[in-house]
């Protein structure tokens, strides 16, 4: 029997390749966690939204709501895995024949020269391809991080896959053959340790890269930072002010930055070239200001979860902006540790109640909401108050940033909107009078009025607004209804801003302007 028939070369392949793709995985994570630098899976998640059509992308929004980012990666890294397989079947069909005879004599093919080959390929693709399909530019350098870094850990990750292809490879084919005049037993024993020996680091490093992950993502590195434990949301007519523990996030990463604030400094840009430079205790020295204000994100549905009120602590953007002077200045962007950017005009980010926040509901910013530092805007939806802030640069143009670049509303301007929160959609009640209650928000325009309708709008009945605890917080509303009769009825709200605007009645989907219509409970009176 012919060398290539012995334990079918390509199932050998397949598996080998498959391994190599999972260690190559692993050197990632491991160089994710130490040096902050992102994998490959992640840089191409971020430049396949932005490639994709914009009703493709409002489709996936829209059916994964927060899970599409993570559920993106998933599939990138399935196709790593695929593309992986593949390449070890390569692998088999032009170095397999020749990798359990000796590397030398005439025509023999060294199979570790294979590897680098491979690993060579790879790190070739990566820079020339993968790098600008992300969006990071030839060579990695338009991306932050920039083309050196990014060219280092692409070449370690290369040499994972080839080098362990090889390990693989040759450990697992040595399992499927007997000693011959081309190996002998020990050459064989020698190789399936080699195996034995390269399966544990590449376990070990996987599991300690999933625990360090786990860690990351469920505490801080530093202890200015606050909780960010989860806990069930609360059911029926939400607290004015929501905990930090159940306050919604909304995230463009896989693994959001934890950042110290002793590695962390602010850099401000102003024009002319003027810069200041502050760390996180210069901040902190400053006069700080309090203001409690609603968020909600641009993706929100109508009757969505992703709205939430805090009391935020900080100092004014203006009193920074105004050392740097303004004159001139149309934009100020907004750059993140994770290398998202956005901006807000000038004029919006010059007003009383723009904060650059510290500290929420009385605790240090958790992680997941931007710890160190980052922007209170009122008025606008919540992917214009970036968090994770690194950078403040006033520049004279319109700058668009992350979620712009990919459709998404540039003035992001928070469509008035209102929410049944109690009873609970689809009870079941006696006939007797109903108690109803939610919220309503409209940004910085204040809410004047909540009807709610029983007849698909043909009437409609005012409810009592209490009033809200600041100009820039959601308003909680109640109110009782009195049926008339038993049977199924569905229960629409609706708001009026404080300028006299009354809700829009139309459906519309997030994208890209925000959701509008009615929200509407469902119930049955018996």
């Amino acid at each position: 029997m012919s060398l290539e028939g012995k334990g079918n070369l390509r199932l050998i392949g397949v598996a080998s390749g498959l391994a190599a793709s999972v260690c190559m995985l692993v050197v990632m994570l491991v160089l994710r966690l130490l040096l902050g630098v992102p994998s490959l899976p992640e840089m191409l998640s971020d430049g396949l939204t932005l490639v994709l059509p914009l009703t493709v992308f409002s489709a996936i929004l829209g059916a994964l709501e927060s899970n599409a980012k993570p559920l993106l990666l998933v599939a990138l890294v399935t196709g790593h895995l695929v593309m992986g397989s593949l390449v070890g079947v390569g692998y088999a069909r032009l170095w397999g024949n020749t990798s359990l005879r000796p590397s030398s004599g005439p025509g023999s093919r060294n199979p570790w020269a294979g590897g680098l080959a491979v690993a060579g390929l790879l790190w070739v693709v990566a820079l020339l391809a993968a790098m600008p399909a992300a969006g990071a530019g030839l060579l990695g350098l338009d991306s932050r991080i920039g083309p050196v870094p990014l060219a280092l850990t692409s070449l370690t990750a290369s040499l994972a896959f080839g080098l362990s292809l090889v390990v693989f490879f040759q450990g697992i084919l040595a399992y499927q053959v007997e000693a011959s005049d081309d190996l002998s037993v020990a050459d064989l024993a020698r190789r399936r340790t080699l195996l034995k020996l390269a399966t544990v680091p590449i376990a070990l490093l996987a599991a300690g890269g999933a625990w360090q992950l786990f860690i990351r993502q469920s505490a801080g590195s530093s202890e200015e930072m606050g909780s960010e434990a989860k806990q069930a949301p609360k059911v029926g007519i939400p607290d004015e002010i929501t905990p930090n523990n159940i306050f919604y996030t909304v995230s463009k990463n896989f693994q959001d930055p934890v950042v110290d604030a002793k590695d962390w400094s602010l850099d401000l840009r102003g024009p002319g070239g003027r810069r200041l430079s502050l760390k996180y205790a210069d901040i902190k020295a400053l006069p700080p200001v309090e203001q409690i204000a609603t968020l909600t994100c641009i993706s929100n549905e109508v009757g969505g979860d992703y709205i939430g009120n805090a009391r935020w602590t900080g100092v004014k953007l203006r009193d920074l902006l105004t050392q740097l002077g303004v004159s001139g200045a149309v934009d100020v962007v907004l750059k993140a540790w994770d290398g998202y950017a956005d901006s807000i005009p000038l004029e919006k980010a010059m007003q009383d109640g723009t904060l650059l926040a510290y500290q929420m509901n009385g605790e240090p910013l958790p992680p997941v909401h931007g710890f160190p530092l980052r922007l209170v805007v009122p008025g606008i939806y919540g992917m214009k108050n970036v968090k994770w802030i690194t950078a403040i640069e006033l520049v004279d143009y319109d700058f668009k940033g992350y979620w712009q670049n990919r459709g998404w509303s540039d003035s992001a301007v928070i469509n008035t909107m209102s929410r049944l929160d109690e009873p609970s959609k689809g009870s079941t009640l006696p006939l007797a009078p109903v108690n109803l209650g939610g919220i309503a928000f409209s940004g910085d325009r204040g809410i004047s009025r909540v009807e709610i309708s029983p007849d698909a709008g043909k009437t409609w009945q005012e409810m009592k607004v209490k009033e809200p605890l600041s100009r820039y917080s959601w308003a909680l509303w109640t109110g009782q209804w009195q049926p008339q009769k038993p049977g199924d009825y569905v229960i629409h709200v609706r708001a009026t801003d404080g300028r006299g605007n009354l809700q829009e009645k139309k459906d519309a989907p997030p994208l890209p302007d925000g959701a509008t219509g009615y929200d509407y409970l469902p119930l049955t009176l018996k």
